[in-house]
């Protein structure tokens, strides 16, 4: 009797697919339009040791195999945008998946104009420059039975990317010059994940010059 009550609920909570399904797919990636691009949720289903490839030719593009690093890079990006309306990325089609460990994700990433910070000693002023962020990107992910993403490349408007980090990092923290080395010498620094989300948090925040001396070469992306 009691099995006979427990089956249904054990059938529906056993992975029916080796790979997620298209509806699984939907929920993980929803937190991302939810939320915004560092939605620790939506991170959560991706590799700690990921392979994770964003083509193009702007400042962020690259080969990632540490999630952190990714996460800090999407944090990067998505400081770009409005403080009051962060960018969002919305799913809009899911190709393949279930049988598949490939699938193709159609998504769009807005935001509202981008304010940059113009002077340091005024944080509160802000310039509008018009740039308004609407990039389409396709992802092409390749997922565990665990349903976590351990391979993905991304393309994207590299135009649009490098003229939103170009335009709205504050002075010498923008450049072409890669990142990475420099978010993990910090995480270390730190300490593991505290070291990338305080990473995150400032540069959510565009005060990345404003951080103790301790730290300031390796702030400075």
């Amino acid at each position: 009797m009691h099995l006979l009550f427990l089956l249904p609920l054990t059938l529906a909570t056993t992975p029916t697919t080796p790979y997620p399904t298209k509806d699984e797919i939907r929920t993980i990636l929803a937190p991302l339009a939810e939320t915004n691009l560092t939605s620790a949720e939506f991170f959560a289903h991706v590799s700690p040791s990921v392979h994770w490839t964003i083509q193009g030719t702007h400042p962020a593009a690259g080969v990632y195999t540490n999630r952190s690093v990714l996460e800090a890079t999407f944090a990067r990006i998505a400081a770009t945008g409005s403080m009051q309306r962060p960018l969002a990325a919305r799913l809009i089609n899911v190709i393949g998946g279930g049988d598949e460990e490939w699938s193709v994700e159609e998504l769009q990433v807005q935001g509202f104009p981008v304010y940059p910070i113009c002077l340091i000693l005024i944080p509160r002023f802000r310039a509008r420059i018009g740039l308004i962020f609407d990039n389409h990107y396709p992802w092409a992910t390749r997922w565990d039975s665990e349903r976590c993403i351990v391979e993905a490349r991304a393309y994207l408007d590299s135009a649009l990317v490098a003229a939103a980090l170009q335009q709205n990092e504050i002075g010498a923290l923008f450049t072409y010059v890669d990142p990475r080395d420099r978010i993990l010498a910090f995480c270390d620094a730190v300490g593991g994940g505290a070291g990338r989300d305080v990473w995150i948090f400032e540069t959510r925040c565009g005060v990345e010059c404003q951080m103790d001396c301790r730290f300031g070469s390796i702030f400075k992306l």
